[in-house]
């Protein structure tokens, strides 16, 4: 598949150079180009992506950008903005055998996506819901302790838990950015359901009618972490980033960083927390204990990349593992596989780059 990959593209780089010569288009090295397919039209105000860009050429390599809003065949050539000299060229071009992603949101998205992957290697893959996730990571046993409780949604199943705790989370199991996450909290025989700028009150009685949405099998009840921070108790989350650096399987771990939340129930970034370097953050939250936390954070974070590994056939190339802390024990909140990288830019530009830098080596042994 490899080979036919390769002659597939070196005809479309015949074409491609043929058509160049009477155009502006620049002439692209296809053995140094790594493509990278987002959701913005353009890459000029891409923060992440000219990061990238810029790290690639430093060191020899050429960055690619496909816009999922923007997408426009010609032949075997696809529209794109080729990063050149530190200014970004609009063009065609023909596919890069790897083209780095974010993941697609829709049915159109999901149409140039399964079109690229006819021709060129998606680095970013969807490993299922959170359900599925958590599912495949429980089949560790070392990973046991650092596990939170869920339940299907139902009103019985909740005012049996709320007998017993006096605080509970409804999320979707397709929450993201802090999103479909609710607070709810027993206060004597009246509950509030807060998202952590609206709350809403209701009784026992009142509850069908303000709960109905959520009885859908894609809503869940989690053991509530009580991760906040000292004294002012705000919710707060720490993200472990995990790279894949090689094709032989070799994991990065980025540095921790602390995200504090400005309301009630989520401290993710999108929803206006702010992040703040973790090893300080441990320090200045529970002293003594820092280190051990920092510890387990990084060692639990492997054994989460490679479990997930070994279930699925491709690559996992990124991994984004958010964590709670309560009494200085860890608890796994989620894992996503399209981090963002806002909270640890430089490390991050980094890791992905030499991830591209081996995966590019691969095709120098090919040239013609």
């Amino acid at each position: 598949d490899d080979v036919e990959h390769y002659l597939s593209g070196f005809v479309a780089y015949r074409k491609y150079l043929e058509g160049a010569r009477d155009s502006k288009d620049i002439v692209l090295d296809t053995s140094t180009v790594i493509g990278y397919l987002c959701y913005p039209k353009t890459p000029r105000r891409f923060r992440e992506v000219n990061r990238l860009a810029q790290e690639l050429e430093r060191r020899g390599l050429t960055m690619l950008y496909f816009s999922y809003r923007d997408f426009e065949q010609k032949d075997n050539l696809f529209k794109g903005y080729c990063y050149s000299n530190k200014e970004w060229i609009e063009g065609f071009y023909p596919l890069p055998k790897y083209i780095d992603n974010a993941p697609p949101n829709n049915r159109e998205q999901r149409e140039i996506y399964q079109a690229l992957q006819r021709s060129s290697q998606l680095l970013c893959h969807r490993l299922g819901n959170k359900d599925k996730v958590i599912g495949l990571l429980a089949k560790n046993k070392k990973l046991a302790p650092f596990l939170i409780e869920s339940c299907p949604f139902t009103i019985d199943t909740l005012f049996n838990i709320l007998k017993q705790k006096d605080t509970v989370i409804l999320k979707s199991k397709r929450s993201s950015q802090g999103r479909s996450v609710f607070l709810i909290r027993r206060e004597n025989n009246i509950y509030s359901l807060s998202d952590g700028n609206d709350k809403e009150y209701f009784d026992r009685e009142s509850a069908e009618t303000v709960l109905e949405k959520y009885q859908k099998p894609e809503w869940i009840l989690q053991e509530y972490v009580k991760s906040l921070t000292v004294p002012d108790n705000k919710p707060f989350d720490i993200r472990v980033g995990v790279y894949r650096q090689n094709r032989n399987g070799e994991w990065a771990i980025a540095n921790p960083y602390a995200r504090i939340g400005n309301n009630e129930v989520t401290s993710n970034l999108a929803r206006g927390g702010v992040a703040i370097p973790g090893e300080q953050f441990l320090r200045e939250q529970y002293f003594d204990q820092s280190s051990k936390i920092l510890a387990s954070l990084q060692s639990v974070s492997k054994i989460i990349a490679e479990t997930l590994q070994d279930e699925y056939q491709f690559p996992i190339d990124a991994l984004g593992i958010d964590y709670g802390v309560e009494d200085g024990n860890i608890y796994l909140f989620e894992v996503n596989t399209y981090p963002g990288m806002k909270g640890n830019m430089d490390q991050v530009v980094n890791l992905k780059v030499n991830y591209y830098q081996d995966l590019l080596s691969e095709l120098r042994h090919f040239e013609i």
